[in-house]
């Protein structure tokens, strides 16, 4: 299984907004919001992403690669409806809206998988969360994004949730600038396109 953490790319200040980001074009179905554009094709790209993200290590990358190669396809589709209801949830914060009770539930329910996976230990001296024994290997990068979502979403980082103003673009992120003034996922992509486009637009009308 070949790994490819460079095609991710990361902006927006959050984990789970990242995974958000893998995805684009989002059109809402009956139940749950899709994407029609993908980044995330296979057991592969998950695992790139998560090393990418520094969800896991290296190493762990690696371990889970090997461990992966013929299967993953359930946590794949996990992944993928998490981010789903992520992106749901977010997008209603932003447009300040009621959020789908489907989202809402979904994001519930890994949270609470995530949490039963966890057990408070001593060792080594001070108090941890480990994760106990039997778990599927995939498991703790889900729950790692599940319960950085919910943090995100109770935080007052929330209200500084932003969609991207580039046209055709819609990336999520965080605005932790100081003025809480950014409108671009990044400036040297959809902030420069928007330079250009304006540039042109003021001499095409000088031209006139």
């Amino acid at each position: 299984m070949e790994l490819r953490p460079e095609k991710f790319k990361l902006i927006a200040g959050d984990l789970s907004l990242d995974l958000v980001n893998t995805a684009s074009q989002w059109q809402r179905t009956d139940k749950a919001y899709a994407p029609a554009g993908e980044s995330i094709g296979d057991i592969a790209d998950l695992i790139s992403w998560a090393l990418k993200a520094n969800a896991i290590d290296e190493k762990a990358a690696r371990v889970l690669a090997a461990k992966t190669a013929n299967g993953g396809t359930q946590s794949l589709r996990r992944a993928r409806k998490l981010r789903a209801a992520i992106y749901g949830l977010a997008v209603a914060v932003i447009d300040g809206k009621h959020p789908a009770a489907d989202d809402l539930r979904y994001l519930d329910k890994e949270r609470l998988r995530a949490l039963e996976r966890q057990a408070f230990a001593f060792a080594g001296g001070k108090f941890e969360l480990k994760r106990r024994p039997g778990a599927e290997p995939l498991d703790a990068i889900i729950d790692t994004i599940a319960l950085a979502a919910v943090e995100l979403l109770t935080s007052d980082r929330s209200k500084r949730i932003r969609r991207c103003g580039g046209e055709s673009c819609g990336w999520l992120f965080v605005d932790d600038s100081r003025g809480r003034n950014r409108h671009w996922c990044d400036m040297r992509d959809c902030g420069n396109l928007a330079k250009v486009r304006r540039f042109r637009k003021k001499a095409a009308k000088v031209a006139s």
